[in-house]
């Protein structure tokens, strides 16, 4: 009896965060685990789960961001540049980074534009990405208020947003 496909993808992403520096052509799946250490392990179980009380747009950064990721590339991470639907996104109150299923970060859009070198021209001069692509969406924005940090910051993204196995690292709230 052989592996089903979500298995497969589920024994590829774990043998991938095995071997550090080990990557494969087409990346594999979104998901919420990975490479962690035990503090983490422990903040992230021990986190209650957050009160979802806004319109939001929960963004997983998984990928893109670590322990040592400074605010600033925090802020870079979560707002550039997405496959994301604008109307959606121009509703939502506040955008939350997430990370292996823990808000990381909230950030409020002042505004959304599609994610070209034109709009966002200081993303096209760093080699470590891609650089801008069209058919993507990005916001200039700012940090939220303290009391909304305080709301979502470093709680668990509730058990109903997390879909294993899904492609998409964007999740609305509430869900359309």
């Amino acid at each position: 009896m052989g592996l089903s496909e979500k298995e497969a993808m589920e024994v590829e992403s774990a043998l991938i965060d095995a071997y550090p520096g080990l990557t494969n052509i087409q990346s594999g799946f979104e998901n919420d685990r990975g490479v962690i250490h035990a503090e983490g392990v422990i903040s992230l179980y021990e986190a209650p789960e957050a009160a979802l009380k806004h319109r939001l747009i929960l963004i997983n950064v998984s990928r893109t961001v670590d322990d040592e990721t400074t605010d600033k590339e925090l802020y870079d991470a979560v707002r550039f540049s997405w496959k994301i639907s604008p109307e959606k996104a121009r509703r939502a109150e506040y955008i939350l980074a997430v990370r292996k299923g823990l808000i990381i970060g909230a950030f409020e859009a002042e505004e959304w534009l599609p994610g070209t070198q034109e709009n966002f021209p200081e993303f096209a001069v760093d080699p470590r990405r891609s650089g801008p692509r069209e058919g993507r969406w990005a916001f200039r924005g700012r940090v939220a208020p303290d009391a909304i940090k305080k709301l979502y910051l470093f709680k668990r993204v509730p058990e109903v947003l997390r879909k294993r196995g899904a492609a998409n690292p964007i999740r609305y709230w509430p869900q359309s």
